[in-house]
């Protein structure tokens, strides 16, 4: 229950962010119990460490459970004020970086993009959104959970939990799925211009599976995606456009 209700208050880590702290006034928020529960009877002292801990702090939005929670676990197991510091520096660029790369560089576009082929399959427009809220918001909310979670169990050593998660291996895998998703958008629209509009034959699925795996090639080349992933991977591509052909 520590975990859900440290990753309720993560969520709204970000209302606080102003260019002075970045979303360091924020995790002083989501701290903020913790620092009541450690420094009960001495209000002086509480408000000097919710002040320290306001300070600078920049990471993805999506990741900062595992700061927080290794902030908690550290204090809690009598960690010197440097210390904590120290790994509150070190850590930020870290999940800034894997942050954005697997969020902002591969979920998020590779979520509008599966879903916006959906919409070209014929999908309504609420289920086109609806499918994306919870396509996207599923990963982000599980890696929230699980890195607040592995903050609060393992401490200043929560960096071996984000080696166990693989986040750039990770990263690369939902690339290859924006890349798939691509040449079949673009095979679609290639497709449906060179047909005129009329029902999809053999030829218009020729090309969209051509233009798919052309593209998913190149992005095997690009990305360095593993032979085992992309055999994974292409199945559900023929799928896709099996159903693009059965609905056009």
């Amino acid at each position: 229950m520590k975990a859900f209700r440290l990753t309720l208050r993560l969520l709204l880590i970000q209302v606080l962010w102003n260019y002075r702290t970045l979303v360091g006034a924020g995790l002083a928020w989501v701290l903020l119990p913790s620092l009541k529960h450690t420094e009960t009877g001495d209000p002086e002292r509480l408000e000097r460490e919710i002040r320290e801990t306001a300070g600078i702090f920049n990471a993805h939005p999506y990741l900062c459970g595992f700061a927080a929670g290794a902030l908690i676990r550290m204090r809690e197991d009598g960690s010197p004020k440097e210390e904590r510091t120290r790994f509150r520096e070190a850590i930020r660029g870290p999940l800034g970086s894997l942050g954005d790369r697997l969020f902002w560089a591969a979920w998020l576009p590779a979520s509008v993009l599966v879903l916006g082929v959906g919409g070209l399959m014929g999908l309504p427009p609420i289920a086109v959104v609806l499918g994306f809220l919870v396509l996207f918001n599923t990963l982000h909310l599980a890696v929230r959970y699980r890195g607040t979670r592995a903050g609060l169990e393992l401490g200043r050593d929560v960096g071996d939990a984000l080696r166990t998660m693989q986040i750039t291996v990770w990263q690369e895998r939902v690339g290859a799925v924006g890349v798939i998703s691509v040449g079949v958008l673009l095979g679609f629209l290639a497709s449906r211009g060179f047909r005129l509009g009329e029902p999809w034959e053999l030829g218009a699925m020729l090309t969209t599976g051509g233009l798919a795996l052309a593209l998913f090639g190149a992005g095997i080349v690009v990305a360095r995606i593993e032979w085992w992933v992309a055999a994974a991977l292409t199945p559900g591509v023929a799928l896709l456009l099996v159903l693009l052909g059965a609905v056009h």
